[in-house]
Protein backbone atom coordinates (compact mmCIF):
# COMPACT_ATOMS: atom_id res chain seq x y z
CA UNK A 1 0.00 0.00 0.00
CA UNK A 2 2.57 2.02 0.83
CA UNK A 3 4.88 1.60 -2.38
CA UNK A 4 1.42 2.38 -4.43
CA UNK A 5 1.00 5.66 -2.26
CA UNK A 6 4.58 6.56 -3.42
CA UNK A 7 4.49 5.61 -6.85
CA UNK A 8 0.70 7.46 -6.98
CA UNK A 9 2.09 11.08 -5.64
CA UNK A 10 5.91 10.76 -6.63
CA UNK A 11 6.90 13.97 -7.68
CA UNK A 12 3.63 15.59 -8.22
CA UNK A 13 2.37 16.67 -5.34
CA UNK A 14 1.96 20.66 -5.28
CA UNK A 15 -0.15 23.14 -3.34
CA UNK A 16 -3.95 23.33 -4.60
CA UNK A 17 -4.64 26.59 -3.04
CA UNK A 18 -4.67 29.44 -5.81
CA UNK A 19 -1.67 31.55 -5.98
CA UNK A 20 -1.47 35.45 -4.37
CA UNK A 21 -0.83 37.80 -6.50
CA UNK A 22 1.12 41.21 -5.86
CA UNK A 23 0.90 44.10 -8.67
CA UNK A 24 2.98 46.62 -7.97
CA UNK A 25 3.42 50.53 -9.31
CA UNK A 26 7.45 50.71 -9.14
CA UNK A 27 9.46 53.46 -8.94
CA UNK A 28 8.64 55.08 -5.93
CA UNK A 29 10.82 56.06 -2.92
CA UNK A 30 9.94 54.64 0.10
CA UNK A 31 9.74 56.57 3.31
CA UNK A 32 8.43 56.56 6.77
CA UNK A 33 8.90 53.78 9.51
CA UNK A 34 8.09 50.26 10.16
CA UNK A 35 8.65 47.79 13.21
CA UNK A 36 9.67 44.38 12.93
CA UNK A 37 7.77 41.42 13.36
CA UNK A 38 9.15 38.10 16.00
CA UNK A 39 11.87 35.66 13.88
CA UNK A 40 10.15 33.15 11.65
CA UNK A 41 12.88 30.83 12.73
CA UNK A 42 12.65 31.33 16.57
CA UNK A 43 8.80 31.17 16.21
CA UNK A 44 8.64 27.93 14.47
CA UNK A 45 11.20 26.44 17.39
CA UNK A 46 9.23 27.98 20.17
CA UNK A 47 5.88 26.75 19.10
CA UNK A 48 7.28 22.71 18.73
CA UNK A 49 8.72 23.78 22.61
CA UNK A 50 5.64 24.32 23.82
CA UNK A 51 4.91 20.81 22.90
CA UNK A 52 7.22 19.63 25.63
CA UNK A 53 5.28 20.44 28.43
CA UNK A 54 0.89 20.25 29.61
CA UNK A 55 1.57 23.87 31.13
CA UNK A 56 0.43 26.91 28.90
CA UNK A 57 3.11 28.86 27.35
CA UNK A 58 2.58 32.35 25.81
CA UNK A 59 4.93 33.72 23.08
CA UNK A 60 4.90 38.12 22.61
CA UNK A 61 5.82 39.72 19.50
CA UNK A 62 4.43 36.23 17.66
CA UNK A 63 4.75 36.91 13.52
CA UNK A 64 1.61 36.23 11.65
CA UNK A 65 2.66 34.54 8.58
CA UNK A 66 1.79 31.74 6.32
CA UNK A 67 5.07 29.53 8.22
CA UNK A 68 3.43 30.09 11.41
CA UNK A 69 -0.05 29.70 10.42
CA UNK A 70 0.70 26.65 9.18
CA UNK A 71 2.08 25.19 12.33
CA UNK A 72 -0.65 26.38 14.96
CA UNK A 73 -3.16 25.09 12.25
CA UNK A 74 -1.03 21.09 12.66
CA UNK A 75 -0.78 21.46 16.53
CA UNK A 76 -4.95 22.47 16.42
CA UNK A 77 -5.27 19.13 14.42
CA UNK A 78 -3.14 17.42 17.00
CA UNK A 79 -5.54 18.36 19.49
CA UNK A 80 -3.96 21.20 21.74
CA UNK A 81 -5.55 24.65 22.03
CA UNK A 82 -4.84 27.83 20.46
CA UNK A 83 -5.65 31.07 21.69
CA UNK A 84 -4.47 34.76 20.80
CA UNK A 85 -4.96 36.85 23.93
CA UNK A 86 -3.41 39.77 22.30
CA UNK A 87 -2.96 40.65 19.17
CA UNK A 88 0.71 39.81 19.13
CA UNK A 89 0.73 36.74 21.74
CA UNK A 90 -0.65 33.72 21.26
CA UNK A 91 -1.16 31.00 23.85
CA UNK A 92 -0.30 27.31 23.82
CA UNK A 93 -1.79 24.19 25.63
CA UNK A 94 -1.38 20.81 24.76
CA UNK A 95 -2.29 18.94 27.59
CA UNK A 96 -5.02 17.95 25.55
CA UNK A 97 -3.36 16.31 22.56
CA UNK A 98 -4.38 12.82 21.42
CA UNK A 99 -3.54 12.78 17.86
CA UNK A 100 -0.50 11.28 16.25
CA UNK A 101 -0.74 12.03 12.67
CA UNK A 102 0.41 15.24 10.93
CA UNK A 103 -1.35 15.14 7.35
CA UNK A 104 1.35 14.78 5.05
CA UNK A 105 -0.62 17.90 2.94
CA UNK A 106 -0.16 19.82 6.40
CA UNK A 107 3.72 19.11 7.02
CA UNK A 108 4.41 19.42 3.05
CA UNK A 109 3.44 23.47 3.27
CA UNK A 110 5.77 24.56 5.91
CA UNK A 111 9.98 23.27 7.03
CA UNK A 112 8.53 24.07 11.11
CA UNK A 113 6.59 20.28 10.91
CA UNK A 114 10.56 18.98 11.22
CA UNK A 115 10.26 20.06 14.73
CA UNK A 116 7.27 17.89 15.84
CA UNK A 117 8.83 14.79 15.04
CA UNK A 118 11.36 14.91 17.94
CA UNK A 119 9.04 16.45 20.77
CA UNK A 120 6.14 14.32 19.76
CA UNK A 121 8.22 11.15 19.78
CA UNK A 122 9.38 12.28 23.51
CA UNK A 123 6.06 13.45 24.74
CA UNK A 124 3.72 11.10 23.18
CA UNK A 125 5.85 8.06 21.84
CA UNK A 126 5.17 8.22 18.38
CA UNK A 127 4.28 10.68 15.49
CA UNK A 128 3.33 9.88 11.66
CA UNK A 129 4.62 12.64 9.66
CA UNK A 130 5.12 13.57 5.76
CA UNK A 131 8.36 15.31 4.60
CA UNK A 132 8.65 19.07 5.94
CA UNK A 133 8.04 21.27 3.10
CA UNK A 134 9.14 25.00 2.61
CA UNK A 135 11.64 26.63 0.54
CA UNK A 136 11.61 24.60 -2.66
CA UNK A 137 15.96 25.06 -3.15
CA UNK A 138 16.20 22.67 -5.90
CA UNK A 139 16.00 19.66 -4.14
CA UNK A 140 12.50 17.99 -5.86
CA UNK A 141 13.81 14.73 -3.53
CA UNK A 142 12.02 17.19 -0.88
CA UNK A 143 8.93 15.25 -1.46
CA UNK A 144 10.30 11.78 -0.13
CA UNK A 145 11.79 11.82 3.29
CA UNK A 146 15.46 11.46 1.91
CA UNK A 147 17.92 8.91 3.70
CA UNK A 148 19.79 11.90 5.11
CA UNK A 149 17.17 13.13 6.51
CA UNK A 150 16.00 10.06 7.87
CA UNK A 151 19.72 9.25 9.55
CA UNK A 152 19.62 12.51 11.02
CA UNK A 153 16.38 11.05 13.40
CA UNK A 154 18.65 8.35 13.81
CA UNK A 155 21.58 9.88 15.10
CA UNK A 156 19.37 11.70 17.71
CA UNK A 157 17.43 8.51 18.59
CA UNK A 158 14.22 8.06 16.11
CA UNK A 159 13.92 5.26 14.09
CA UNK A 160 10.79 5.54 11.38
CA UNK A 161 9.27 3.05 8.66
CA UNK A 162 7.58 3.72 5.88
CA UNK A 163 3.41 4.11 6.34
CA UNK A 164 0.81 6.39 5.13
CA UNK A 165 -0.98 9.37 6.56
CA UNK A 166 -4.99 9.71 7.22
CA UNK A 167 -5.60 10.35 3.43
CA UNK A 168 -3.67 6.98 2.18
CA UNK A 169 -0.58 9.28 1.39
CA UNK A 170 2.92 8.19 2.06
CA UNK A 171 4.74 9.44 5.49
CA UNK A 172 6.53 7.59 7.85
CA UNK A 173 5.68 6.60 11.15
CA UNK A 174 9.08 8.08 14.15
CA UNK A 175 9.25 6.41 17.30
CA UNK A 176 11.96 6.08 19.81
CA UNK A 177 15.00 3.69 19.29
CA UNK A 178 15.56 1.48 22.67
CA UNK A 179 19.55 2.28 21.85
CA UNK A 180 19.87 5.95 22.53
CA UNK A 181 22.89 7.69 21.81
CA UNK A 182 24.88 10.25 24.42
CA UNK A 183 26.13 13.05 21.70
CA UNK A 184 25.52 14.22 18.30
CA UNK A 185 28.72 15.38 16.12
CA UNK A 186 27.82 17.32 13.50
CA UNK A 187 30.42 17.71 10.70
CA UNK A 188 29.43 21.17 9.80
CA UNK A 189 27.39 23.68 11.94
CA UNK A 190 23.75 22.34 10.35
CA UNK A 191 20.94 24.49 11.84
CA UNK A 192 17.79 21.85 11.86
CA UNK A 193 19.80 18.86 13.71
CA UNK A 194 21.10 21.18 16.19
CA UNK A 195 17.23 22.18 16.80
CA UNK A 196 15.71 18.92 16.58
CA UNK A 197 18.60 17.40 18.95
CA UNK A 198 17.49 20.26 21.40
CA UNK A 199 14.14 19.74 21.66
CA UNK A 200 14.41 15.70 21.54
CA UNK A 201 16.79 15.82 24.80
CA UNK A 202 15.64 18.95 26.87
CA UNK A 203 13.06 16.44 27.98
CA UNK A 204 14.80 12.49 28.59
CA UNK A 205 16.75 10.57 31.00
CA UNK A 206 20.20 11.15 29.85
CA UNK A 207 22.67 13.92 29.07
CA UNK A 208 23.36 14.79 25.85
CA UNK A 209 25.91 16.54 24.01
CA UNK A 210 25.86 18.61 20.29
CA UNK A 211 29.38 19.00 19.52
CA UNK A 212 30.29 20.99 16.89
CA UNK A 213 26.43 22.67 17.32
CA UNK A 214 25.10 26.11 15.32
CA UNK A 215 24.43 28.77 17.58
CA UNK A 216 22.94 31.20 15.20
CA UNK A 217 20.66 33.82 17.53
CA UNK A 218 17.34 31.61 16.45
CA UNK A 219 18.96 28.51 18.28
CA UNK A 220 19.92 30.46 21.57
CA UNK A 221 16.64 31.43 21.50
CA UNK A 222 15.03 28.20 21.66
CA UNK A 223 18.26 27.23 24.50
CA UNK A 224 16.74 30.26 25.90
CA UNK A 225 13.23 28.99 26.20
CA UNK A 226 13.99 25.52 26.96
CA UNK A 227 16.14 26.78 30.27
CA UNK A 228 12.99 28.99 31.53
CA UNK A 229 10.82 25.97 31.07
CA UNK A 230 13.17 23.96 33.50
CA UNK A 231 15.91 22.57 30.78
CA UNK A 232 19.18 22.29 31.84
CA UNK A 233 20.65 23.32 28.74
CA UNK A 234 24.45 25.06 28.42
CA UNK A 235 26.64 25.90 25.44
CA UNK A 236 29.91 25.47 26.07
CA UNK A 237 32.54 27.74 23.80
CA UNK A 238 35.26 26.82 21.60
CA UNK A 239 38.33 25.76 23.17
CA UNK A 240 36.69 24.04 26.26
CA UNK A 241 37.34 21.03 26.09
CA UNK A 242 40.13 19.18 22.83
CA UNK A 243 39.41 22.64 20.92
CA UNK A 244 35.46 21.57 20.54
CA UNK A 245 32.52 23.62 20.75
CA UNK A 246 28.92 22.29 22.26
CA UNK A 247 26.09 22.02 23.49
CA UNK A 248 25.28 19.86 27.04
CA UNK A 249 21.43 18.92 27.67
CA UNK A 250 21.10 17.53 30.92
CA UNK A 251 17.15 15.83 30.12
CA UNK A 252 14.67 16.60 32.88
CA UNK A 253 11.55 14.33 33.38
CA UNK A 254 9.20 17.30 32.96
CA UNK A 255 9.01 21.08 31.90
CA UNK A 256 6.75 23.94 32.88
CA UNK A 257 5.09 26.56 31.12
CA UNK A 258 6.32 29.62 30.26
CA UNK A 259 5.93 33.35 28.58
CA UNK A 260 9.02 33.88 25.88
CA UNK A 261 9.19 36.94 23.52
CA UNK A 262 10.20 35.89 20.34
CA UNK A 263 12.82 38.69 19.23
CA UNK A 264 12.42 40.38 15.88
CA UNK A 265 13.65 38.73 12.49
CA UNK A 266 16.63 39.87 11.23
CA UNK A 267 15.35 38.40 7.88
CA UNK A 268 13.12 41.07 7.97
CA UNK A 269 15.17 43.89 8.79
CA UNK A 270 17.60 43.01 5.45
CA UNK A 271 14.53 43.23 3.73
CA UNK A 272 13.30 46.32 4.19
CA UNK A 273 16.75 47.86 4.55
CA UNK A 274 17.41 47.08 1.14
CA UNK A 275 13.69 48.18 -0.61
CA UNK A 276 14.87 51.19 1.36
CA UNK A 277 17.94 51.38 -1.14
CA UNK A 278 16.69 50.14 -4.27
CA UNK A 279 14.34 52.88 -4.18
CA UNK A 280 16.51 55.57 -3.29
CA UNK A 281 14.31 55.77 0.46
CA UNK A 282 14.47 57.17 3.27
CA UNK A 283 13.04 54.41 6.12
CA UNK A 284 13.80 53.89 10.00
CA UNK A 285 13.50 50.26 10.60
CA UNK A 286 12.45 49.84 14.38
CA UNK A 287 12.00 46.81 17.07
CA UNK A 288 15.76 45.62 15.75
CA UNK A 289 17.32 43.27 18.21
CA UNK A 290 21.09 43.25 18.85
CA UNK A 291 22.90 40.40 17.71
CA UNK A 292 25.60 39.25 15.93
CA UNK A 293 24.03 38.65 12.87
CA UNK A 294 22.49 42.46 12.77
CA UNK A 295 25.96 43.51 13.47
CA UNK A 296 27.06 41.39 10.39
CA UNK A 297 24.58 43.03 8.19
CA UNK A 298 25.42 46.86 9.13
CA UNK A 299 29.01 45.71 8.52
CA UNK A 300 28.07 44.91 4.94
CA UNK A 301 25.89 48.57 4.48
CA UNK A 302 29.48 50.10 5.60
CA UNK A 303 31.16 48.28 3.22
CA UNK A 304 28.84 49.66 0.05
CA UNK A 305 29.02 53.03 1.68
CA UNK A 306 25.20 53.46 2.61
CA UNK A 307 24.26 56.02 4.43
CA UNK A 308 22.65 55.14 7.92
CA UNK A 309 22.08 55.35 11.35
CA UNK A 310 22.23 51.98 13.83
CA UNK A 311 21.23 52.34 17.10
CA UNK A 312 19.19 51.99 20.44
CA UNK A 313 17.07 49.06 18.33
CA UNK A 314 16.70 51.55 15.09
CA UNK A 315 18.18 51.06 11.64
CA UNK A 316 17.66 54.06 9.77
CA UNK A 317 18.34 53.97 6.18
CA UNK A 318 19.22 57.49 4.77
CA UNK A 319 19.06 58.64 0.56
CA UNK A 320 22.55 57.72 -0.19
CA UNK A 321 24.81 61.07 -1.13
CA UNK A 322 27.45 59.04 -3.09
CA UNK A 323 26.86 56.19 -5.82
CA UNK A 324 27.30 52.70 -3.26
CA UNK A 325 30.09 50.09 -4.09
CA UNK A 326 29.62 46.86 -5.21
CA UNK A 327 30.73 44.20 -2.74
CA UNK A 328 31.76 40.41 -3.09
CA UNK A 329 30.35 38.27 -0.26
CA UNK A 330 30.11 34.50 0.42
CA UNK A 331 27.85 32.89 2.40
CA UNK A 332 29.07 29.65 4.69
CA UNK A 333 27.39 28.16 7.97
CA UNK A 334 27.20 30.73 10.49
CA UNK A 335 28.95 32.37 11.80
CA UNK A 336 31.60 32.28 9.39
CA UNK A 337 34.51 34.15 9.02
CA UNK A 338 35.00 37.64 7.57
CA UNK A 339 32.78 38.14 4.98
CA UNK A 340 31.10 34.74 5.48
CA UNK A 341 29.25 36.81 7.29
CA UNK A 342 26.84 36.87 5.20
CA UNK A 343 24.10 34.83 6.01
CA UNK A 344 22.50 32.42 3.33
CA UNK A 345 18.95 33.80 3.32
CA UNK A 346 20.38 37.47 2.65
CA UNK A 347 21.92 36.87 -0.62
CA UNK A 348 18.71 36.63 -2.60
CA UNK A 349 17.79 39.55 -1.24
CA UNK A 350 21.00 41.82 -2.28
CA UNK A 351 21.31 40.74 -5.45
CA UNK A 352 18.86 42.66 -6.93
CA UNK A 353 20.29 45.91 -5.31
CA UNK A 354 24.18 45.03 -6.55
CA UNK A 355 22.39 44.63 -9.65
CA UNK A 356 21.63 48.26 -10.13
CA UNK A 357 25.22 49.53 -8.91
CA UNK A 358 28.23 50.13 -11.66
CA UNK A 359 30.52 47.26 -10.97
CA UNK A 360 30.56 43.92 -10.73
CA UNK A 361 29.93 42.18 -7.74
CA UNK A 362 30.07 38.28 -6.20
CA UNK A 363 28.51 35.98 -4.23
CA UNK A 364 29.49 32.36 -3.26
CA UNK A 365 26.93 30.71 -1.86
CA UNK A 366 28.33 27.49 0.41
CA UNK A 367 25.54 27.07 2.38
CA UNK A 368 22.64 26.16 -0.05
CA UNK A 369 24.58 25.53 -3.89
CA UNK A 370 21.57 25.65 -5.66
CA UNK A 371 20.50 28.86 -3.84
CA UNK A 372 19.51 30.80 -7.08
CA UNK A 373 16.01 30.09 -7.57
CA UNK A 374 15.69 33.61 -8.34
CA UNK A 375 18.31 34.52 -11.60
CA UNK A 376 15.38 33.56 -13.85
CA UNK A 377 13.18 35.96 -12.88
CA UNK A 378 15.67 38.57 -12.10
CA UNK A 379 17.03 37.74 -15.60
CA UNK A 380 13.36 38.68 -17.23
CA UNK A 381 13.38 42.08 -15.01
CA UNK A 382 16.71 43.39 -16.76
CA UNK A 383 19.69 41.88 -14.25
CA UNK A 384 22.59 40.94 -15.60
CA UNK A 385 23.32 37.33 -13.76
CA UNK A 386 25.74 34.50 -14.35
CA UNK A 387 25.91 31.28 -12.56
CA UNK A 388 29.59 30.23 -11.92
CA UNK A 389 31.01 26.89 -10.85
CA UNK A 390 33.51 27.57 -8.14
CA UNK A 391 36.17 28.23 -7.47
CA UNK A 392 37.48 28.38 -10.67
CA UNK A 393 34.09 30.96 -11.47
CA UNK A 394 33.77 29.29 -15.07
CA UNK A 395 30.47 29.78 -16.15
CA UNK A 396 28.49 26.62 -16.47
CA UNK A 397 25.98 25.76 -19.31
CA UNK A 398 22.09 24.71 -18.82
CA UNK A 399 23.36 20.67 -19.01
CA UNK A 400 25.93 21.51 -16.41
CA UNK A 401 23.64 22.75 -14.56
CA UNK A 402 21.43 19.55 -14.17
CA UNK A 403 24.62 17.30 -13.66
CA UNK A 404 24.66 15.42 -10.26
CA UNK A 405 28.30 16.48 -10.39
CA UNK A 406 28.66 20.07 -10.81
CA UNK A 407 26.67 22.66 -9.06
CA UNK A 408 26.59 26.32 -9.27
CA UNK A 409 28.41 28.07 -6.37
CA UNK A 410 28.58 31.66 -7.55
CA UNK A 411 26.59 34.41 -9.47
CA UNK A 412 28.01 37.17 -11.24
CA UNK A 413 26.44 40.16 -10.97
CA UNK A 414 27.21 42.94 -13.54
CA UNK A 415 25.58 46.44 -13.04
CA UNK A 416 24.20 48.96 -13.44
CA UNK A 417 20.75 47.62 -13.86
CA UNK A 418 17.51 49.88 -14.75
CA UNK A 419 14.94 46.90 -14.03
CA UNK A 420 11.73 47.45 -16.27
CA UNK A 421 8.07 46.72 -15.11
CA UNK A 422 7.03 42.91 -16.16
CA UNK A 423 3.01 41.92 -16.80
CA UNK A 424 3.42 38.28 -15.57
CA UNK A 425 5.81 36.86 -13.50
CA UNK A 426 5.86 33.32 -11.55
CA UNK A 427 7.51 33.95 -8.13
CA UNK A 428 10.52 31.18 -7.07
CA UNK A 429 9.13 28.79 -4.36
CA UNK A 430 11.33 30.15 -1.40
CA UNK A 431 10.57 32.75 0.65
CA UNK A 432 13.85 35.24 -0.05
CA UNK A 433 13.95 34.37 -3.45
CA UNK A 434 10.71 35.40 -4.05
CA UNK A 435 11.05 38.65 -1.57
CA UNK A 436 14.18 39.38 -3.88
CA UNK A 437 12.46 39.70 -7.27
CA UNK A 438 9.38 42.09 -5.12
CA UNK A 439 12.64 44.08 -4.37
CA UNK A 440 13.45 44.59 -8.49
CA UNK A 441 9.58 45.12 -8.79
CA UNK A 442 9.51 47.71 -6.45
CA UNK A 443 12.38 49.78 -8.24
CA UNK A 444 10.86 49.52 -11.54
CA UNK A 445 9.10 52.25 -13.02
CA UNK A 446 5.71 50.83 -14.55
CA UNK A 447 3.35 48.25 -13.39
CA UNK A 448 4.73 44.36 -12.31
CA UNK A 449 2.49 41.68 -11.60
CA UNK A 450 3.97 38.74 -9.38
CA UNK A 451 1.86 35.34 -9.12
CA UNK A 452 2.71 33.44 -6.07
CA UNK A 453 3.32 36.26 -3.44
CA UNK A 454 2.14 33.55 -0.87
CA UNK A 455 5.85 32.57 -0.85
CA UNK A 456 6.88 35.88 0.37
CA UNK A 457 3.91 35.85 2.83
CA UNK A 458 5.12 32.64 4.47
CA UNK A 459 8.10 35.07 5.89
CA UNK A 460 6.86 38.97 5.98
CA UNK A 461 4.56 39.52 7.89
CA UNK A 462 1.89 42.02 5.76
CA UNK A 463 4.37 43.15 3.93
CA UNK A 464 1.97 44.99 1.23
CA UNK A 465 0.28 46.71 4.14
CA UNK A 466 3.78 48.14 5.63
CA UNK A 467 5.30 48.85 1.92
CA UNK A 468 1.92 51.08 1.26
CA UNK A 469 2.75 52.52 4.77
CA UNK A 470 5.78 53.83 3.10
CA UNK A 471 4.26 55.03 0.21
CA UNK A 472 4.83 52.23 -2.41
CA UNK A 473 1.70 51.41 -4.72
CA UNK A 474 1.42 47.48 -4.01
CA UNK A 475 -2.13 45.71 -4.12
CA UNK A 476 -2.96 42.07 -3.17
CA UNK A 477 -5.58 39.80 -4.95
Amino acid sequence: MVEEALRRVGNTERQEDQPVRFTIEGGRPLEGSVTLPGAKNSSLQAIAAATLTDNRVLLDNFPQIGDTDMNLSILRKLGAKVEKPASETVSISTNGISEHRIDRADSMRTTGSRYFIPTMVRRKGKIIAGPHGGDQLGAPERFQFREDALRIYESIGIGSRPTIDSHGRPAHEFFALQDQPTELRLEERFFGPTVMALLSFAVSDREFRIINPNVEPEVKDTIAMLNDMGAEIEHVGEGFENGEDFIHIAGKKYLHGTRTRIKSDPNAMVSYAVMALITSGDVEIKGIDHTDKTEAFVEILMAMGVDFYFGGGILHILPSQNPLKPVDLKTDIWPGQGWAQCHTDWQQLLTPLLATLHGTSYVDENVYPERFGNVDALGKQGARLTQLVAPNREQITRPAFKSDEVKPHTLRIEGPTKFHPVDFLNLPKDVRGATGVLVAALSAEGRTTLVGAEQILRGLENVDKNLRSLGAKITRS
